[in-house]
């Protein structure tokens, strides 16, 4: 087998743009015929052959996804799904992947990473806020049915009589 070195000069995968400066540097044995063919391949894209071998090893190698990331991309997907909730199979879409979530917070379901399961509570208290910041804005309240709902969740109206002047007692 031979050695080809990598020519580490600069590559551009979408926007993604790595320099000699902060890329490593190695030399690779390939099987005999291999280098031909990834370099007319390269070629016939307008690639050069690094940088078509690092587009292959970037799309078999993904480079992971932090969980807050991908719960935040997750939680933006329900909105959506929410949004235009005609069908059924949506809202039961929805339903499954909230009680899921709700799941593994009370640990019914287990396995999950403590850190990982820090970082969903964080973000799934961020969903709720949002859902009821747009439930509220769509109820319609007035200034304190919006304090009860912020504070409680719901918009129960707890009014002492003795707070009412006596012609504004519903009961007389």
């Amino acid at each position: 087998m031979k050695l080809y070195p990598l020519d580490m000069f600069q590559w551009e995968l979408g926007a993604m743009t790595v320099n000699r400066t902060n890329s490593d540097q190695f030399q690779l044995r390939l099987p005999p015929g291999l280098r031909e063919r990834v370099k007319v391949y390269a070629e016939r894209h307008g690639r050069s052959m690094n940088a078509e071998i690092v587009r292959i090893l970037e799309r078999e190698f993904p480079e992971p996804l932090p969980i807050s990331e991908r719960l935040a991309a997750l939680f933006e997907v329900l909105d959506v799904l929410k949004s235009g909730a005609t069908d059924g199979n949506i809202d039961q879409l929805v339903t499954g992947v909230e009680e899921t979530v709700e799941d593994l917070l009370q640990g019914r379901i287990s396995g999950i990473d403590p850190a990982a399961k820090k970082q969903l509570q964080t973000k799934w208290q961020e969903y709720l806020a949002e859902q009821a910041k747009e439930a509220a804005s769509s109820m319609n309240l007035d200034i304190e049915e919006e304090h009860a709902f912020n504070a409680s969740g719901t918009t129960g109206k707890y009014v002492e009589t003795h707070d009412l002047d006596d012609d504004e007692d519903p009961r007389k």
